[in-house]
Order: structure tokens, then sequence, then C-alpha cells
């Protein structure tokens, strides 16, 4: 395993993903390999995930053919790089990839590279409801295995405080308006 990359028990990797940021949304037939941001994702259950991907989106068609998809936490630390793979379509820039400059791990038995500069992975299966990708281009999503980044869990907790700002994962409110994740706010009496 790469260094600082560990394997999350799948119904755990919800708590990450759970935190309101946006994603990065990968996905491969072959050797061709997509990967856009989202804004619109979430949890479905301990072990599912859902994103929204538009028709028109490259990644879209890659996630048809394959029948799988990758959703990535990425931090401040690569938002360039989130803004270019946002700003571009493969669909018109063939070199969409190459271009943003965007690095991977490589992960044994992953059938994904997991971009560089996340906090967490979550590879996930399409669950069959075409009804719903096509109406509502909502993509819903088993997670088959899933990583995360052990500088950013301790004792199965997201500690995000502790952190450098550039591990911040990025909630996005419109175009290039993000903002870092802020501090925990304790809760007497309920805290663990």
């Amino acid at each position: 395993m790469t260094a600082n990359i560990k394997t999350i028990s799948v119904s755990e990797v919800w708590k990450l993903f759970n935190l309101g940021g946006t994603v990065l949304v990968e996905a491969q037939s072959g050797d061709d390999l997509d990967i856009m941001p989202a804004s619109w994702s979430c949890p479905l259950d301990y072990d599912k995930l859902s994103v929204f991907i538009d028709s028109s989106h490259y990644t879209r068609k890659l996630v048809e053919k394959d029948g799988y998809f990758l959703l990535a936490l990425p931090t401040a630390k690569i938002i360039e790089k989130l803004m270019f793979l946002g700003s571009n379509s493969k669909n018109s820039l063939s070199s969409k990839i190459e271009d943003s400059k965007i690095e991977f791990y490589k992960v044994d038995d992953c059938r994904f590279p997991l971009p560089k500069g996340c906090v967490a992975w979550a590879v996930c299966k399409v669950l069959p409801e075409t009804e719903i990708q096509k109406k509502y281009d909502l993509f819903l999503g088993q997670i088959v295995q899933a990583f995360y980044d052990e500088r950013v869990i301790k004792d199965g907790h997201p500690q995000f405080e502790n952190l450098d700002a550039d591990f911040s994962i990025l909630p996005n409110f419109g175009g290039a308006m993000f903002y870092r994740l802020g501090k925990r706010l304790p809760v007497p009496g309920y805290d663990d």
C-alpha cells in the first residue's frame, strides 16, 4: 500500500463523504480515463454513495460503459487542478487529464488510479437504476472498495482541525466559490 493510504471499511467511509465537500468523479473504460468535479454527491447508506453526472459529460459515457466510478474527496492542496478538470471537457480536449497535471497513487487490486491530493476514495459499482439515471442524471453506487489518508482519521473520526489548511475538503457554492472545512464544534454531553 502507498504511504499514508490505508484501506477503510466500506461501511465507514460515509463519514468522510458526508462532510459536504466537492468530489472528483473518475471513470475509466480500457485506457480511456476521465475525471470531473461534482458538488452534488452524498451517502445513501453506510455502503452506498450517489452522484449527479450530466448526460453531456464525457465521464458519464465512461461510467455507463464500465459500470463503475470512483469518488475522491479532494483538498485545498489541488484546487487549481480541480478547477482545470471542471473547466475543460474531454469531449473537446482529449489531453485533459495530462494537461491537468493531476498525479495518481497506484494501489494493488484497485481498478482505478487514486488521484493525489485527496483524503478519501471510494470505488462504486453502479446500481441498476436506469430510470433515475435517465430522468435525473443521478447515479447510485454500491461501494466495493474504500481508502483514506491516515492523517485525516483518528479513532474512526475525521480530524481536519489538527491538519494543515491544505488538507481541508472543499464545500462549493457555485463556480470558483469554495470554502475550507472549519473546526469541530463540541456538543456538551454528546461528544465521544
